[in-house]
C-alpha cells in the first residue's frame, strides 16, 4: 500500500490555486499566521502591529468598529500582555492590547490613529 503524498494525494494542496488567484487572501493568511511578508508585494496593502490607547474604542467589541466598512481593515490577531491569539468579532478591546492590522497602504496612517498607537496614555480618573 502506498502513502497517499498531499492533500489530495496528488501531491498539490488544493488551496494553493485560491491563493494565487486572490492575492488579498493570501495577504491576510500571511498576517494571520504571523509569516513575514517578505516575498509578497507589499506596494498595496500593508499589515502591522498597533497599540490600543485610544479610550474611546477601549471596551468596545471589534465587529462594532466596522473597521473594513471605514478603512478597509481587518485586525487578524491580538496580543494581551504576553499572550497572542486568533479573535472573533465578540473580542472586547482593552487598554495595551497590540493589535495585528491589515490594511491598504494608503489607509494604514488612519488606522494607526484610529487605535492611537501610543504607551503613553492619560489615566483615566474614576469616581464614585
Amino acid at each position: 500500500m502506498q502513502a497517499k503524498r498531499g492533500v489530495n494525494g496528488q501531491g498539490r494542496c488544493p488551496i494553493i490555486p485560491l491563493l494565487h488567484n486572490n492575492p488579498l487572501l493570501l495577504l491576510f493568511l500571511v498576517a494571520a499566521v504571523g509569516y513575514p511578508l517578505g516575498e509578497l508585494d507589499r506596494s498595496q496593502l500593508d499589515y502591522r502591529r498597533i497599540v490600543v490607547s485610544n479610550v474611546k474604542i477601549v471596551g468596545h467589541r471589534l465587529r462594532d468598529l466596522n473597521l473594513p466598512q471605514h478603512f478597509g481593515a481587518i485586525v487578524t490577531r491580538i496580543r494581551r500582555g504576553d499572550v497572542e491569539w486568533l479573535l472573533t468579532g465578540r473580542t472586547v478591546l482593552e487598554l495595551g492590547d497590540r493589535v495585528r492590522v491589515l490594511t491598504r497602504r494608503d489607509n494604514m496612517q488612519a488606522v494607526t490613529a484610529f487605535f492611537g498607537d501610543s504607551y503613553h496614555v492619560r489615566s483615566v480618573k474614576w469616581t464614585c
